[in-house]
């Protein structure tokens, strides 16, 4: 469907396509259109990275449909939740003085947690691909493992044995940095 097409006749294929879908389904979420249009635009930056671009070239179209409505939602629950978790009160509620009143720690604490998935997404993005995929696409993106095999065209059972291993290479990772030191990992 997407094969020979150049990367820009590619987006604009998919914006085209799903771009109205997409907005469905964010605004459904955020009940804000202009949020809404955001996270649009974030799916279409998303893929515009080389990988997924390779990666969605070879789709078939009920396959690259649910793969880019997934990703809108969950970028929209995303949108939402950082929102609410980072004011405290849903996106309605939004005012100048609930924003300014939040607590400087929570502030650092945000910040030392982005911290945090910044380096475990490196550690992540250290192991195998075909490990690190299903691991993205399952806590990253919460896209289920029917999906997931769908997406990849593995069987449900790889894509749990995949996570299996992918778990297990990270813990190694992570003792490797003694984030983890003497605990063990039992699956």
């Amino acid at each position: 469907m997407l094969e020979g097409k150049s990367n820009a006749e590619k987006l604009q294929y998919l914006y085209d396509t799903y771009e109205a879908g997409m907005y469905a389904i964010a605004n459904e979420i955020l009940k804000d259109s202009h949020l809404a249009e955001d996270v649009v635009q974030e799916v279409m930056l998303r893929i515009t990275k080389e990988d997924v671009m390779e990666k969605i070239a070879t789709m078939d179209e009920p396959a690259l449909k649910s793969y880019l409505f997934i990703i809108a939602k969950r970028f929209a629950i995303n949108f939402y939740q950082k929102r609410k978790r980072e004011a405290g009160v849903t996106i309605g509620e939004y005012n100048e003085e609930v924003i300014n009143n939040i607590p400087i720690e929570d502030c650092a604490n945000t910040v030392l947690r982005k911290m945090e998935e910044q380096e475990v997404f490196d550690m992540v993005n250290g192991i195998p691909k075909k490990y690190a995929d299903v691991l993205i696409y399952k806590y990253k993106l919460g896209v289920a493992d029917k999906d997931i095999a769908k997406l990849l065209n593995i069987t449900e059972a790889t894509v749990r044995k995949r996570l299996e291993r992918a778990r297990k290479k990270l813990l190694e990772s992570l003792q490797k940095q003694h984030y983890l030191e003497g605990n063990s990992y039992e699956e």
